[in-house]
């Protein structure tokens, strides 16, 4: 007989820690999660609508406008959106203003859509500048495009003055000649509406090589443009994703409204006639 006590001896089961076991559910469950995102991502993404921001270039062109645009342009890209739409109705106005839409729109990351809108509306001046300078630009019908002599304010009929209007208009001839040629539009028809103020519909426009589309709606215009490429500021192709976009108004802020308000001509004629009445008024009764 042996000498223990007759009892058998008793076996430790070797235990997981309760930590490490849902360690491993995490790493398991996380791995399985990587798998199902990678394989929807791609349909997600194609089920996404793209989306296109809209700015409405309404009025005379002036530095608030400028900002305005640039700041939408900024906006637009720093959101990823897949196009901006310029919606145009303008009779020009400062050419210091437009040369800075003008950078703000070749240096875009997003593409930039002029388009000449509603019915009745019109592109003049300074407007032709930036739709020749947009990467796309259309018309609704209806609406005209042209007029785009350079004009000075005041002066006399002296050769000084006839010597400054040469350059000026050969300084704007050569400006548009350039926008036209690196998008690939009508350079002569650009010329001629510098140097005698012509003037076309949307029709003629897109017949001549002015205008790449004629839509009557934004969602028209989008759909129509879906699929063309266009050269961007880093010298590569992009292709248009617009068909079916979800559309993004930016507006102008409160203060941006006034000052565009104020920067109209014929509000601040207004403003410096009153100024100038009520200066002479207190020299007159001090």
């Amino acid at each position: 007989m042996s000498g223990d006590d007759g009892r058998r001896p008793t076996r430790i089961p070797s235990t997981i820690p309760p930590s490490r076991i849902m360690l491993r559910a995490i790493a398991v469950l996380s791995i399985l999660l990587g798998m199902v995102l990678g394989i929807l991502s791609p349909v997600l993404a194609q089920d996404a609508p793209p989306v296109v921001e809209t700015i409405a270039v309404d009025g005379t062109i002036t530095p608030v406008m400028a900002r305005y645009i640039e700041r939408g342009i900024s906006r637009a890209e720093n959101r990823n959106a897949d196009a901006v739409v310029l919606e145009i109705d303008t009779p020009g106005g400062l050419s210091s203003a437009m040369d800075d839409i003008i950078r703000s729109i070749l240096e875009s990351e997003v593409p930039v859509v002029a388009y000449v809108t509603p019915r009745g509306a019109h592109a003049a001046s300074a407007g032709v500048y930036i739709a020749y300078a947009s990467h796309i630009s259309a018309m609704a019908p209806g609406t005209n495009i042209g007029s785009a002599s350079p004009v000075s304010i005041g002066g006399d009929d002296s050769m000084n003055d006839e010597t400054m209007n040469r350059k000026v208009t050969n300084d704007a001839v050569a400006k548009i000649r350039n926008l036209a040629d690196f998008r690939g539009r009508n350079a002569d028809w650009a010329e001629s509406a510098v140097r005698e103020a012509v003037n076309i519909t949307a029709d003629e426009a897109l017949s001549l090589g002015v205008i790449d589309v004629v839509a009557p709606d934004v969602a028209s215009l989008l759909n129509e443009i879906d699929g063309r490429q266009v050269m961007m500021h880093s010298g590569d192709l992009h292709t248009l994703h617009t068909s079916g976009a979800e559309l993004d108004t930016f507006k102008m802020n409160i203060l941006e409204r006034l000052l565009q308000l104020i920067a109209d001509p014929t509000i601040a004629y207004l403003l410096i006639s009153i100024g100038s009445l009520g200066i002479f008024l207190e020299l007159s009764n001090p």
